[in-house]
């Protein structure tokens, strides 16, 4: 746990001591490396291989509910005001996760976890995953915006935004995994609909439920266009990402791009997430006694 209060800033990560379980996850990685997997049912197999266990569900809850206490501005989000109106009743909504014991793997819990803290749209609080998922969703495309010219009912031209579609930085790992996919029809021309919701509709839908970096509208799509193609399991939900985003283009084209897994030795692997030990219990402890000596802040 970290927490700035000079910043008016929080950002959490937890990790768990952890019995010796094998994880049930087929992927491995050698030390200091990425590697990429075009098996996402494997990858899926890492990440619920984790197994649930209530003890470390409890001291996770815990240790966030206790840092979001002495946390200046926790009271703000239970009702924010104007202008953005968000309401999110956190601690109660902590305290709800807490009461639930039916979660099917650590994953799981994760996942519901990290939705709630989402929903604040804060970028200063932000949940991140233990190490022991990570692996990130990645597409051999990214989003280049351009405007176009087009006609209006009255004839005038006018410029409008079009979304087309570059070469990734996992381009040659993409093309190396899936060496069948013709991938010829993404290029110069707009893509109209993915997964068939208008381009922008489904950036901007999906950004306002995975991403969390603003509660401004038009910043968190910014933030949206790389994180739609890019999808950290560390960082966002990952477990309702489809099994490939089928894209249309301008000319009715369509092409169904499954995902590769980008992934390093930690991931699948228990033993990763013995991050905070009874030591960084201590720690907290130490950082809560700490933060009740400091005036506490108040929104003027």
């Amino acid at each position: 746990i970290m927490a700035n209060a000079h910043a008016h800033a929080l950002v959490i990560m937890c990790g768990w001591y952890m019995a010796n379980v094998a994880a049930a996850c087929t992927l491995s990685c050698e030390a200091d490396t990425t590697c990429f997997s075009s098996d996402l049912a494997a990858a899926r197999d890492c990440w619920n291989g984790i197994p649930y266990n209530t003890t470390w569900q409890q001291t996770t809850l815990d240790t966030i509910s206790t840092s979001l206490e002495n946390f200046g501005f926790g009271a703000l989000y239970h009702k924010t005001g104007p202008p953005y109106d968000l309401e999110v009743p956190l601690l109660e909504e902590l305290s709800s996760l807490s009461e639930s014991s039916s979660f099917a793997s650590d994953f799981e819990f994760q996942e519901n976890l990290q939705t709630i803290m989402t929903s604040l749209l804060d970028a200063h609080t932000r949940y991140s995953k233990p190490g022991c998922y990570s692996a990130t969703l990645v597409m051999p495309v990214a989003f280049d915006f351009q405007l176009d010219e087009a006609s209006t009912n009255s004839g005038a031209l006018q410029s409008e935004p079009s979304a087309y579609l570059i070469e990734s930085a996992f381009y040659e790992q993409y093309t190396a995994a899936f060496p069948d996919l013709d991938l010829s029809p993404l290029w110069n021309q707009p893509v109209t609909l993915i997964n068939g919701l208008e381009t922008v509709t489904a950036i901007s839908t999906w950004g306002a439920t995975h991403e969390s970096r603003s509660n401004n509208a038009g910043a968190r799509f910014n933030a949206a266009l790389r994180s739609f193609l890019y999808r950290s399991a560390i960082s966002t939900q990952v477990g309702d990402a489809p099994d490939a985003l089928v894209v249309t283009m301008a000319d009715g084209s369509e092409v169904s791009l499954p995902w590769l897994v980008a992934y390093n030795s930690n991931f699948g692997i228990t033993s990763a997430c013995e991050k905070l030990t009874q030591s960084t219990e201590t720690e907290a402890e130490a950082e809560s006694e700490k933060q009740k000596q400091l005036p506490s802040l108040t929104r003027q």
